[in-house]
């Protein structure tokens, strides 16, 4: 048995090494986390010693590696707070604050407070290590943070908070009212029931929490295909013809194909024909938030989910259906992956580990929302977030409805008198806007 005093040490030693090199990062305390939770690990199993002594013996180790750092608190806290504008990751931990970390989806929780904000900003020039901006002209370029109105207000004035993105006319815009956003999303809920899929076998299994590596589901979250899940039709069949179309990682130049594009065009063509998308093209053409020609309406949508855009080194290896309805991958990193139909492909094909469940709700009869860790082809993510039994038709105008309602802030949504919310983030490249990423989200 090895002596809790040497695994103590031995946890030490781990400390005062990675504050020795990494004493340049800012996220050196979360850096010594990681590295402390895998010395637990390795030297519990190899001593007998339990966690409950560990972590008893070692707290005192910890607060004495922080305290010859001479690096302040903050640093080692989960906390966004003065480690905001940073340009890429800091491998292996369990949240981030770069600028991208909200279409990685694993910023850490006050990142919105810290990083994505007004506060003492209002009126500044254009800030390119902030994700967002607060100057006059943020409207305009699609880039205003959250709270820019609220905060902002002596130089926000009366500027809409939903701006089109076409400007092909001058239009005036009205305010799409949250107990709207709470019916037709609940409606749509209900409407989707009709989908060809019978309800879904989940396993559920244990729960656990965002940063947790630990596999507590034996089984997989999907249970054996049913027959009727195995005979679908209409967009349900044509999303799988796109599942090979793309290269998840965004650096690489996506290798499109005549047959990729007849492949996508039928796709979104069923889409639109759908009674989801319907409604809510409707509704936000009636505000004056998408055009009324049919032509212009496609190619303003066709540009928002397909067209090809870079996310890192001037590759065109993204697009907004890719992010959303397959996933990405960047500096080893995945990232969008919130379709259950591809996580339940991806499942099937070996490619995917699930870890058990942070929290879920039911929807309707047949929907869910699911928040849950993963592990795609041995690559982690902390936390993702997905609808579980809808349509794609519903997701997707789910998502488009609050890229336009509610750009950059939280949509609120209903189902089954459970209120959830989507978050969506534009990305602007090369002149134009496309939707960098849309999710389900409980807060």
């Amino acid at each position: 048995m090895v002596d809790a005093s040497a695994i103590v040490a031995t946890i030490a030693s781990i400390a005062h090494f990675v504050i020795l090199t990494y004493s340049v990062s800012p996220g050196i305390g979360q850096v010594f986390e990681v590295a402390a939770a895998n010395a637990f690990t390795g030297l519990q199993a190899a001593g007998g010693v339990t966690e409950e002594v560990i972590v008893a013996r070692a707290a005192g180790s910890v607060d004495r590696a922080r305290s010859n750092s001479g690096l302040p608190n903050r640093v080692f806290s989960r906390s966004c707070k003065g480690k905001c504008g940073t340009s890429s990751p800091i491998p292996g931990l369990p949240c981030q604050c770069h600028n991208e970390c909200v279409q990685a989806g694993n910023c850490c929780q006050d990142f919105n407070e810290h990083c994505h904000s007004c506060k003492n900003r209002c009126g500044n020039r254009f800030e390119a290590r902030s994700s967002c901006q607060c100057n006059s002209r943020c409207h305009l370029t699609r880039d205003c943070c959250p709270d820019f109105n609220r905060v902002c207000s002596s130089i926000a004035g009366t500027r809409p908070t939903q701006r089109p993105v076409f400007t092909t006319t001058k239009r005036t815009t009205s305010i799409i009212t949250d107990d709207e956003l709470l019916t037709l999303s609940n409606t749509l809920l209900q409407l989707d029931e009709r989908n060809p899929f019978a309800t879904p076998l989940i396993s559920l299994q244990g729960k656990t929490r965002s940063g947790s590596q630990e596999d507590l589901a034996r089984q997989p979250l999907f249970g054996p295909q049913t027959a009727s899940e195995a005979v679908v039709s209409g967009t349900s069949r044509l999303i799988k013809d796109l599942y090979d179309n793309y290269s998840p990682e965004v650096n690489n130049n996506e290798q499109v194909t005549q047959q990729h594009l007849n492949e996508e065009e039928a796709f979104f063509q069923a889409v639109l024909a759908t009674e989801p998308m319907k409604r809510v093209v409707a509704l936000l053409q009636s505000r004056g938030l998408l055009p009324t020609n049919n032509r212009n309406l496609e190619s303003i949508l066709r540009t928002l989910w397909f067209e090809r855009f870079s996310r890192s080194r001037g590759s065109l290896g993204s697009s907004g259906f890719e992010h959303i309805f397959l996933g990405e991958v960047k500096n080893a990193e995945p990232s969008g992956f919130h379709s259950w139909l591809y996580f339940k492909h991806q499942e099937e094909a070996g490619s995917l580990d699930y870890l058990g469940f942070i929290r879920s709700a039911k929807l309707s009869g047949k929907a869910s929302l699911l928040e849950l860790p993963l592990k795609w082809k041995g690559m982690y993510k902390p936390v993702n977030s997905m609808f579980v039994g809808t349509s794609p038709e519903l997701e997707m105008a789910l998502y488009t409805l609050c890229f336009y309602a509610r750009p950059e802030a939280k949509c609120p949504m209903n189902g089954n008198s459970v209120k959830f919310f989507i978050q969506t983030y534009p990305f602007k490249s090369r002149g134009k806007v496309y939707l960098g990423t849309a999710y389900p989200t409980f807060r």
